[in-house]
């Protein structure tokens, strides 16, 4: 029963992501999918990546489709550039992949906007993803980093499947369904110093893993736990900055002075009563949000589409000659 369960969250989170992606996706023509060899070569050759030594690979330009990394010890930096997808499939796919860095790529406009498959020791960061069914996801891979990118209106910001041993740091997860996802035994990471904001349903979940350190973050939101036991704290004297954490700081030395309790199995000793990035976690104004302006477009033009037909119902008919009596005309 609790495997279908699972199994069920794990669709689920399947389907939003492609909602998600739905509602964002901006159409482009796909230019065919890159493939960095595993002899270094570059396919096609015409594609806007360059290399000098096939240890360093350089965007040109934009790229509208995903690129697929076939080589080990590499670092692949867009400077900045965007991948732009067409609404399916992944951004960046490595497979089997160990010592490949990702940097200063924009990505945006697929299913996954980064994906990790069976791949160590290998780095994601500066990136810049947004609008994607889901932001980075890691299957079966393990001692990777993911550093300091921003990740934006996806369904998942960060995914891990079956992934232990990596470390997740300096990430800013906002407007996502979910904020970091850890699923089926994905055990003994170190996720610290992010900011997860925004999350409509649980800033992050974890499902079945355990023996994960969470600690330093700034955590705008709720939490969905089943089935697991982790650290909420450093060890020592500070955990994490909750949002909705409304325990005294008596003594004024900026850790609460009661365990902020999770659930049974969980709790930070050392709840934080200020974020560690209050620059970023200022609450916009929900009239700030694209969303916000939407419904009231939507609104005014239903309200519109209504009078016209209540004026439109209610307006006699015009006669016309053939409908005037000719009794009395002469």
């Amino acid at each position: 029963m609790e495997r279908k369960a699972v199994s069920g969250i794990m669709l689920t989170l399947l389907f939003v992501g492609m909602l998600t992606l739905a509602f964002n996706i901006q159409p482009v023509e796909a230019s065919g999918t890159i493939y960095i060899r595993a002899d270094g070569s570059i396919e096609p050759s015409t594609a806007n990546i360059t290399s000098a030594d096939n240890v360093t690979y350089y965007f040109t330009d934009n790229i509208n489709d995903s690129l697929v990394v076939e080589r080990n010890n590499i670092v692949v930096d867009g400077v900045g550039y965007t991948l732009q997808g067409t609404g399916s499939g992944t951004g960046i796919y490595l497979s089997g992949r160990s010592n490949v860095t990702i940097r200063n790529v924009e990505i945006e406009g697929f299913f996954i906007g980064m994906e990790l498959d069976h791949s160590t020791k290998s780095s994601m960061q500066g990136n810049e993803i947004k609008n994607n069914g889901h932001g980075i996801w890691l299957s079966s891979s393990s001692n990777n980093t993911i550093r300091n990118n921003n990740i934006e209106r996806v369904g998942v910001g960060i995914w891990l499947f079956g992934s232990s041993n990596n470390y997740i740091s300096g990430n800013l997860v906002t407007k996502t369904l979910y904020g970091i996802d850890l699923s089926i035994s994905s055990s003994f990471n170190k996720i610290f110093e992010n900011t997860i904001t925004s999350s409509q349903h649980a800033c992050i979940a974890i499902t079945d893993s355990s023996g994960n350190a969470i600690y330093h973050n700034d955590l705008m939101g709720g939490l969905y736990i089943s089935n697991s036991t982790n650290v909420w704290d450093d060890g020592e004297s500070r955990g994490n900055y909750w949002s909705l954490y409304f325990g005294a700081d008596q003594d004024g030395d900026g850790i609460g002075d009661t365990p902020c309790v999770i659930d049974e199995y969980n709790q930070d000793n050392y709840p934080l009563m200020n974020p560690v990035n209050p620059q970023m976690t200022a609450v916009v104004p929900f009239w700030m949000e694209w969303w916000f302006w939407a419904i009231i477009a939507v609104v005014i033009i239903a309200v519109v589409v209504a009078v016209y037909m209540l004026v439109k119902k209610g307006k006699p008919p015009i006669p016309t000659v053939s409908s005037i009596p000719s009794e009395g005309i002469t």
